[in-house]
């Protein structure tokens, strides 16, 4: 498993951007295998926190928009419970 940053400075910007990456080799019993598998995550930031950091923040941003996402739906429909109750 690697972590790292990589910084872009980019004109029109106080900070530079950086790219957070997280890569993991996939392995049995530490052998590689014969087709590997690896997976890559790459993160865009102005943040000047540590790498693990920055994953953990995009992570639990995207947490937070599923539950969000729950409670919209489950809104709706008791709205629409109560439209055909109070209205029928």
């Amino acid at each position: 498993m690697y972590l790292g940053f990589m910084e872009f400075p980019k004109k029109g910007l106080d900070c530079p951007l950086q790219q957070a990456f997280h890569v993991i080799y996939y392995t049995i019993d530490r052998q590689v295998l014969l087709l590997p598998e690896t997976e890559v995550s790459v993160y865009w930031t102005t943040l000047t926190c540590a790498p693990w950091r920055v994953i953990k923040l995009y992570r639990d941003h995207g947490t937070s928009e599923q539950y969000h996402s729950e409670l919209k739906t489950d809104l709706v429909f008791h709205a629409e419970i109560f439209a055909q109750t109070f209205f029928a």
